[in-house]
C-alpha cells in the first residue's frame, strides 16, 4: 500500500510518515514547509501548496494515491482523516 501524509515534515507529520514506513508502508509526502523542516523527514518528498488547486491537479496527475492520509491543523486541534481521494 502506498500512503500520501501532507504535512509530513512537521513534528506530527513526519512521525506519522516514519512510523508507517517502519510497518512496511511506501511513504509519500507533501509538505509546502511553511512550519515544517524539510530535515525532519529523509523519504520522498514533494514540496507545494495543497491551497492551490493547480498544484493539487498537478499532484492527482503525477501519481494516484489509493490512500491518503491527510494532516490538517483546524483551529488549533489536530485532525487525522483517511480517505480514498486528495479533495480538500
Amino acid at each position: 500500500m502506498k500512503v500520501l501524509v501532507t504535512g509530513g515534515c512537521g513534528y506530527i507529520g513526519s512521525a506519522t510518515a516514519r512510523w508507517l514506513r517502519a510497518r512496511g508502508v511506501e511513504v509519500q509526502v507533501i509538505d509546502d514547509l511553511s512550519e515544517g523542516h524539510q530535515a525532519a523527514w529523509d523519504g520522498p518528498l514533494e514540496v507545494l501548496d495543497l491551497l492551490d488547486r493547480e498544484e493539487r491537479l498537478r499532484l492527482l496527475l503525477l501519481e494516484f494515491f489509493p490512500c491518503v492520509a491527510k494532516l490538517l491543523l483546524c483551529g488549533g486541534r489536530l485532525t487525522m482523516h483517511l480517505g480514498q481521494a486528495l479533495l480538500i
